[in-house]
Parts: structure tokens; sequence; C-alpha cells
């Protein structure tokens, strides 16, 4: 889907693709992608960088392992209200791998100020172990990115260690 400068909503569910996920090199008007029920795996390719417009990202029941590390090619989607990465094999990225980032500071450098739904569940997500909330989560409020945020589902994860679930809170 590459030069495609036009293209504002691209549906491709609920299909057989089993490749790693799409270029989007020139297509910058794009705004609506849904991938959902499908066989892709990997993370964000670099072409993503590109896709500033986007208002809504739909990637469930797929098999999208993780994200990319400082740079990653998402982060540059302000404009996200709907991000739905459900039913997939995100986990939580390794801090001693330079190469990518945990996935909590991933979301938190990553959310918008218009974001209002975040679908999450059926991953494999963790909080291992509360210690680490000030340093993940900076002031210990991970929602604060999420002014607008209504939906939340991080349900049928792997979370636990929350020893203080006010620092979950949303301000």
């Amino acid at each position: 889907f590459d030069d495609c400068p036009k293209l504002e909503t691209l549906l491709l569910s609920n299909n057989q693709i089993s490749s790693d996920l799409f270029t989007f090199q020139g297509t910058t008007a794009l705004q609506i992608i849904d991938m959902s029920h499908n066989l892709i795996k990997g993370g964000a390719p670099d072409s993503w960088a590109g896709l500033v417009e986007v208002t809504s990202l739909k990637a469930s029941n797929n098999d999208i392992t993780g994200f990319g590390g400082a740079n990653d090619p998402m982060i540059s989607m302000k404009n996200l209200a709907v991000l739905d990465f459900s039913h997939n094999s995100l986990t939580n990225m390794s801090s001693f791998n330079p190469v990518h980032i945990v996935f909590h500071e991933w979301l938190r450098r990553f959310a918008g100020p218009k974001m209002y739904y975040l679908d999450l569940s059926y991953n494999q997500l963790s909080f291992a172990d509360s210690a680490i909330f000030p340093q993940v989560f900076g002031s210990g409020v991970l929602f604060d990115n999420f002014p607008e945020i209504t939906w939340i589902d991080m349900s049928h994860n792997m979370l636990a260690g929350f020893a203080d679930m006010n620092k979950l809170y949303y301000r």
C-alpha cells in the first residue's frame, strides 16, 4: 500500500493475511486502518512514522508480538483515538534489550490527547513488581496522557503485583 497519497480508509479485516505488518510509504492521508482477524505478526515498520493522520487502528486477533524501541514509528500517531490490539501476543519488552523499551513506557509516550478507546485485552502483558512503578510510570499515574479516555480494556492478561492500586488512577 505504498504511494497511495489519497487513501483515507483501509479495511482488510477477516482475511488470511499472514505477513508482517504492511508498509505505507507515501500513504500520508490514511485515517482508518482495520487489519483485525488475520495472521499478521511482528511490529510496526518504519514507514508507519508518516501515518500522522491515523485516528483508528484496529489490529485485533493477529499474532503481533510487540513494539519497537525508542524510535517506534507508532509514536508519531498523535491523532489516534481508537487503538485495538486485543487478542494478540503482546508482551512486556525487556528493559535489558537496548532495541526495545518496556511496553508501559511505550504506552506512556505513545498515548495522544485524542485517544478515547484502548483495548489491549487477551495479550500477555504483565506488571511483575509494583516497585517498578516509579521508573515506568514516572508520577505513578498511568493514564495521565489520556484526557479523553472512556474505555480501557486490559482484561485477560497476566497483570499481577499491584500492591498499591492507587498508582493506577486517572487524574
